[in-house]
């Protein structure tokens, strides 16, 4: 409820796909493997080394501490030729003017600081940057 300046922002509506990802998932469909697991990014995903074709970070990435090992761990997830496709804002999670605990620590990269260290292991072949205003705080008065 933070950053809202009128109560009824708190309802507004978002529309969200009415699809169960255990249906488009199912090997009948011929979609491929699907993993979201609960624990620490790193920890859960760092022996799997060239298993993965694709990988979606969907609202994710911001939620590391160091983004650098994140970054690293999905390169080293992906076959060959594979593919990493993101899509959410840079918040972080973990920063103290974001409500975070004062005593964690986080690496809180700008885009600009970032991409150098994605492109170390990626070509980026499509950068398209769209606004998601359900998230950036525009319409909560928050600061910019």
């Amino acid at each position: 409820v933070a950053g809202r300046v009128q109560m009824h922002e708190g309802l507004r509506s978002v529309c969200i796909p009415d699809v169960s990802p255990a249906e488009e998932c199912a090997t009948s469909s011929k979609f491929g493997n699907i993993s979201m697991r609960s624990g620490e990014f790193v920890e859960v995903y760092k022996d799997q080394l060239q298993e993965w074709d694709a990988v979606l970070t969907a609202f994710f990435i911001d939620t590391a501490h160091n983004i650098f090992a994140y970054v690293r761990i999905i390169a080293q997830l992906l076959r060959p030729a594979g593919l990493w496709a993101n899509v959410g804002p840079l918040l972080w999670h973990y920063a103290p003017s974001s409500g975070g605990s004062h005593d964690c620590v986080s690496v809180e990269l700008s885009w600009e600081e970032l991409r150098p260290a994605i492109e170390r292991y990626f070509v980026i072949k499509e950068l398209n940057q769209q606004d998601a205003h359900y998230t950036d705080g525009s319409r909560a008065g928050r600061k910019r």
